[in-house]
């Protein structure tokens, strides 16, 4: 048997996952929906290459980290932009006063659990998806702790 390793993230979600292996495989083409066939396409790659194992490893506390990261610093109290007028490349003692220290009250607190929760939630949903395209196809979806 051929093993091929694709370097491969899932930090965008399971859609975005499959472009990604359609994408390193040779098989995307951007004039179509290349979702709406995955299952088509990559049949189709395994027909061809019987012997091929694509092997993927994903660093699970890397991906979770991840999407914890990208669902709470994208709720409103925790956005950070960059000031209009912030001074880039200027010295620490000028850019001091631009800064902006997230306060860590209670509401802090209960947003990083309910973030947390919804993190666990979808992960488990990632590596339900993964265990999926494992037994369906010759993925070797690996998720190292």
């Amino acid at each position: 048997m051929d093993i091929k390793k694709l370097k491969i993230k899932a930090n965008n979600g399971i859609d975005e996952f499959k472009l990604d292996i359609l994408k390193s495989l040779n098989l995307f083409d951007s004039k179509k929906n290349c979702l709406l066939n995955f299952d088509n396409r990559i049949s189709n790659y395994f027909n061809r290459h019987k012997n091929l194992i694509i092997k993927i490893v994903i660093e699970k506390k890397e991906l979770s980290d991840t999407l914890f990261e990208k669902k709470f610093y994208n709720l409103e109290r925790y956005k950070r932009e960059f000031p209009k007028g912030y001074p880039f490349g200027a010295s620490n003692m000028e850019t001091q006063a631009y800064y902006d220290p997230i306060i860590c009250d209670e509401q802090y607190y209960q947003d990083k659990k309910r973030i947390e929760n919804k993190t666990i939630l979808e992960l488990n949903d990632l590596m339900l998806n993964f265990e999926e395209l494992n037994s369906k196809y010759n993925f070797e979806i690996e998720m190292k702790e």
